[in-house]
């Protein structure tokens, strides 16, 4: 109620098994109704990744730090609904690696309408507008807090990325891609 207010009121009674369908409220709602497996899980990579730098000289030259990937569509509901909070998730994560958090970077890769050929376009179009509206403000302003199920409050005054890239469907010499496994 306190993330979504009145529009928790107005989504439609669904089933997430086959994604959040357009909507980007049922995939927060999917984020924080499994928040804490989702936790422990980057929790558990950021360690597995951050212990490894850890194992000798050699490995720590190569590596200055962790980067993180996070790929997302902007156009539906799952991945949308919830890759704002997983950046922050991750930056939260990063913050108690100490010293090392200094060399840790968290890259976005966003999809945009025209990654998805042939998927009907309801609302692809204001879905990617004000996906890139949220991100754009957050990365340059900052300042996301969000409480969680767990009771757990993340603030940060940073940008959730470092990077942000968006993709569509066409590559640089104009030619478009078939699908988004192609892309």
């Amino acid at each position: 109620q306190s993330r979504l207010g009145s529009a928790l009121h107005r989504l439609p009674a669904t089933a997430l098994r086959n994604g959040a369908k357009s909507i980007p409220a049922l995939g927060l709602i999917a984020l924080l109704w499994h928040f804490s497996l989702v936790r422990e899980q980057l929790k558990r990579a950021l360690c597995e990744l951050a212990g490894r730098e850890q194992q000798g000289a050699s490995v720590a030259l190569q590596q200055q730090g962790i980067n993180v990937f996070i790929c997302s569509s902007l156009v539906g509901g799952t991945g949308r609904g919830m890759l704002i909070d997983v950046a922050y998730q991750v930056r939260d994560l990063f913050s108690e690696l100490g010293t090392q958090a200094d060399f840790c970077h968290i890259t976005g890769l966003g999809f945009l309408p025209q990654a998805f050929p042939g998927i009907p376009a309801t609302n692809l179009n204001a879905n990617a507008g004000s996906s890139l509206q949220q991100i754009d403000h957050l990365m340059v302003h900052g300042n996301f807090r969000a409480r969680y199920p767990d009771g757990r409050t993340v603030q940060h005054r940073e940008a959730p990325f470092d990077l942000f890239y968006v993709l569509d469907g066409v590559d640089e010499r104009g030619r478009t891609w078939p699908g988004i496994h192609e892309l």
